[in-house]
């Protein structure tokens, strides 16, 4: 974890902390932003949940995320001279604010789609389609089992980069892509199993008059 966060910071610290400060409702205490985001974040009780999520997390867990947090904070400590005035250490319940806004923040599109259709039911719009599928042994070429993905995401956007790494110490092997600032393999594989994820339309939103 704490590689992880090293790593990512080097290569990628501006967008990590934007997510979190956008996450966190901080923007406008550094001068990036308005208010809005900020009041929008604190009445959706993101914050607030992200702080007690982290404080009931299990000890084992809670390390793994501290590890990670004292990666990114110890590349920000080496290059403090060389960073943008508003690049600030980041606190460990700022990654899992992170992590619940990315889940909120596409129930509130779809809530404001169904909102905009007049409580029509629109849900996740064809252009978030995506897909994936397996392959058996007999089937394929190799004679092996085959994952593939395809997320159908674009190249920019807060949840649409995407960061590869590969993560190797005793006891794990595992390499795939993730979200910037996210401490952990999002779509991958290990020694023994693979996983990816797609956009299946769930409707995870509800709008009450």
């Amino acid at each position: 974890g704490y590689a992880l966060g090293y790593v990512q910071a080097q290569d990628h610290l501006e967008q990590m902390r934007g997510n979190y400060l956008t996450a966190a409702g901080r923007l406008a205490e550094f001068g990036l932003g308005s208010a809005d985001n900020d009041n929008n974040m604190y009445r959706l009780h993101v914050p607030q949940t992200a702080q007690a999520s982290y404080q009931a997390l299990a000890p084992e867990h809670r390390s793994r995320i501290d590890a990670f947090v004292a990666g990114i904070n110890r590349y920000i400590f080496e290059e403090a001279d060389t960073l943008a005035d508003w690049i600030s250490y980041v606190q460990p319940y700022e990654v899992l604010a992170w992590l619940h806004y990315l889940a909120m923040a596409e129930q509130s599109r779809i809530a404001i789609s169904e909102m905009n259709a007049g409580g029509g039911g629109a849900g996740v719009q064809a252009q978030d389609a995506s897909n994936m599928w397996a392959v058996s042994p007999s089937m394929s070429t190799l004679g092996v089992t085959m994952l593939n993905g395809d997320p159908h995401l674009p190249w920019t956007g807060f949840t649409r980069q995407w960061y590869e790494a590969h993560l190797s110490y005793p006891g794990a092997n595992v390499a795939g892509s993730l979200f910037f600032g996210f401490p952990a393999i999002v779509m991958g594989a290990n020694d023994n199993v693979a996983w990816t994820m797609t956009n299946n339309g769930a409707d995870t939103a509800d709008v009450y008059a």
